[in-house]
């Protein structure tokens, strides 16, 4: 018995110390910020991932919110979402602004370790020319980023390199004035309007290119020329810069569809065509597609597709005063709204009145269903 026991005792060490060695690890690679850039794919994919941090429907819907349904130009067929469009506040729905902070710092990190590492690599010193047009889109992705931030925030903690320890220094940055921000803005349009790609070749539709590089420096310069800042020798910059792409859209793979019928420019089945600077790319699916659909259709209508049609439309609507942004004979404003629907609980046909009695934060009374048929869904058509 006591010889059983030394052998199931000596069995049970040899356990532990086969253990100890199993347990021993050797790293034969690993990827890091200073190791990854490598070839053009991974160039590729770390950029990709900057655009995915916007692939959620927050980004558009808190957007929509905070701007355009704040405007004299859209309001709400419900009391609930017209008190939100007129009081949108930090404090009446503080989870909107803290979202679209939580999605732009997101993208931020994301394309400061782009910027900081591509010059580092490998790649960079032996294909300067092709590094460079990714360095470019990163720090476009950034100064968009930022540009989104301060139109609403104002002054903005200013990260330029990813946060790679966990010294308070770093991690918790002051504010640095509207200013700084739109100076670093500038410093990385710059950059990316001089080395973009007019397109990119290994991918589809979706990312930025140098007609990007040019609109949204030029909108910087012009929105800094105005308040808050008011550096009024922006316009001049901002004319300087647009005016090739005006003058010679070919040279940036962008036209006009001039003879075609403006509504295929939004057409899903047109995606990614030339009048289309930049856009956020979609997937069909729920929370990953688009949600002015349905929020700006009516319910139970197949206008907004599947979410309208079964109920959950948030009503909203565009404002009368929407309509008086246009000249009386364009196709837009005879095209580009409807004012009926048909109800697919009972068939019915609704039409709205065009002038309906409208204050802010006020109820519709279900009287107006001004719709833009810009939103309409794409496969709405087919349900």
């Amino acid at each position: 018995m006591i010889l059983k026991k030394i052998v199931i005792f000596a069995i049970i060490l040899t356990g532990f110390s086969s253990c100890n060695t199993d347990l021993k690890e050797e790293i034969y690679s690993e990827y890091s910020g200073s190791n990854f850039y490598n070839n053009e794919e991974q160039l590729q994919a770390q950029n990709i991932g900057i655009y995915a941090a916007f692939g959620h429907v927050v980004w558009e819907q808190d957007m929509f919110y905070l701007t355009s349904m704040m405007s004299r130009y859209a309001t709400s067929r419900d009391a609930g979402n017209a008190r939100f469009a007129s009081y949108e506040t930090p404090e009446d729905q503080p989870f909107r602004y803290e979202r679209l902070w939580n999605v732009g710092y997101s993208a931020i990190a994301r394309a400061n370790t782009v910027i900081k590492y591509i010059p580092l690599s490998e790649f960079y010193a032996e294909n300067p020319v092709v590094a460079n047009q990714y360095l470019a889109e990163a720090r476009w992705m950034r100064a968009y980023t930022y540009f989104q931030l301060t139109q609403l925030f104002g002054d903005l903690p200013l990260y330029t390199e990813p946060v790679e320890s966990a010294d308070p220094e770093l991690l918790f940055k002051a504010r640095s004035s509207t200013k700084k921000v739109y100076d670093l803005i500038i410093e990385d349009l710059i950059f990316a309007n001089e080395n973009l790609p007019v397109k990119w070749t290994k991918t589809g539709t979706g990312r930025v290119t140098k007609a990007g590089g040019a609109f949204l420096l030029g909108k910087v310069y012009l929105t800094s020329a105005g308040l808050p800042l008011q550096i009024t020798a922006n316009y001049q910059k901002a004319i300087d810069v647009l005016k090739p792409l005006a003058d010679n859209p070919a040279n940036y793979n962008v036209a006009l569809a001039l003879g075609q019928n403006w509504k295929d420019i939004f057409s899903i089945s047109n995606e990614g065509n030339k009048e289309i600077i930049f856009a956020h790319g979609n997937v069909y699916e729920n929370f990953l597609g688009a949600v002015l659909p349905f929020w700006s259709n009516p319910q139970f209508s197949t206008l907004g597709g599947v979410q309208a049609a079964n109920g959950s439309s948030y009503l909203i609507a565009w404002h009368p005063n929407m309509l008086d942004l246009y000249e009386s004979s364009d196709i837009r404003l005879r095209d580009g709204f409807t004012y009926s629907y048909t109800d697919k609980r009972n068939g019915n046909t609704i039409t709205y009145s065009k002038t309906p009695l409208v204050s802010r934060g006020a109820n519709y009374e279900g009287r107006n269903g001004i719709c833009s048929t810009k939103y309409i869904d794409g496969g709405a058509q087919e349900m």
